[in-house]
Formats: structure tokens, sequence, C-alpha cells
């Protein structure tokens, strides 16, 4: 009896899992009161790149993107979201190598995609200490106090259930192996 309890919850996991990773993409809401980016680096030159000039404070921008990263693109059903801050450097990493960076955030979504959050904030960056911040980005008329560059990260269905497998498996044997351990070590004890 217990150990169809057991069957049944492990196969209703499994079952969950393995939804989580099929759902789709986010649906990715614009940036409000922030203009779109119209330059090539930002639109065309790299898939999954798109760009915000914007006057929304750095926390605002991250919960903004957050909560839209937590809901499914199917019926908006929930999903795990962590949330990394990197240093500034790794942002001509993560992004593309002439990305200019004073906070850099990654939203993961476990075992399935990743969205970088690049901000860059000339008020806050040493190489424009000396030039008026609101004149630095000034575009089409208009001052603007940072720049977010967004890139999505998506894995393939097949990486997913691979990682799966393996994690689960490898998760299978430490377990094995510290169940055999414990019996041994007890079993040790009970002689002495």
């Amino acid at each position: 009896m217990i150990r169809q309890i057991v069957r049944s919850g492990l196969c209703v996991m499994v079952l969950v899992w393995l939804v989580y990773l099929l759902l789709p993409e986010p649906k990715f809401e614009p940036l409000p009161s922030s203009l779109l980016s119209d330059e090539p680096g930002d639109t065309v030159e790299i898939s999954g790149v798109w760009a915000y000039y914007t006057n929304i404070p750095r926390s605002e921008v991250v919960e903004f993107y957050r909560k839209s990263f937590s809901k499914s693109g199917f019926l908006g059903l929930p999903m795990p979201v962590v949330v990394l801050s990197h240093p500034p450097e790794y942002g001509r990493e993560a992004i593309r190598d002439t990305t200019e960076t004073t906070f850099l955030y990654e939203l993961v979504h476990p075992f399935k995609d990743s969205l970088y959050i690049n901000g860059w904030d000339p008020a806050e960056d040493p190489d424009y200490k000396n030039a008026n911040p609101a004149e630095v980005l000034e575009i089409k008329g208009q001052f603007w106090e940072r720049k977010i560059i967004l890139r999505y990260r998506e894995t393939s269905v097949l990486a997913r259930l691979i990682m799966t497998v393996l994690t689960w498996l490898g998760t299978w044997v430490v377990g094995w192996h510290l169940a055999r351990t414990g019996r041994s070590l007890w079993k040790l004890r009970e002689k002495q």
C-alpha cells in the first residue's frame, strides 16, 4: 500500500516536472515609459537581444522582468525564478563584447532558460564621471538615465531532458551510496 502511494507520488512529480520542462517561454512585455532601442546591436545582430532607454530605477526594472519571467507563455502558469547578481565585467561575456555595464542580473528558470538584464547607468560609470549624465543618453531629443539590454537564452528540450535524467540518476546513485554507508556504519556501531 505504501509503495503504491510512493510510486504514484513519484509519477505525479515526474509528470509535473516534464510539463514544467515543456512549457513555452514567457511573453515579455515592453518596459513601460521607455524607448525601445533601434540600434543594430540591440535588434538584429544577436538573436534574443533587445534594449530600452529608461528612467525607471534598477530595482523596478528587475522586479518588472522577474514578474514577467515567472509566468509561462501557456496560460500564465507560474514558474520558479532564481535571481542572480553578476559582476558588471561579466556583461561583455553574457550580452556582447561591446556592452557597457554598471549592473547585471540573471533570471533563471532551473533546467530551462535565462534572461539577462544588463544595465548601464552613466551616473554610476567611472568613465563618465565628468560628463553630465543627462546628456550622455540623449536619444531622439529625450534624455534618459539608463540603458537596459535584455538577452534571452533558451535551452533545447533535449538538453533539458538529458540534464534532468543525469541529475536524477546522480541523486539516486549518491542516495543509494549514502544509505549503504549508513547501514554499514549502523551495523559497526551495533557490534561495539
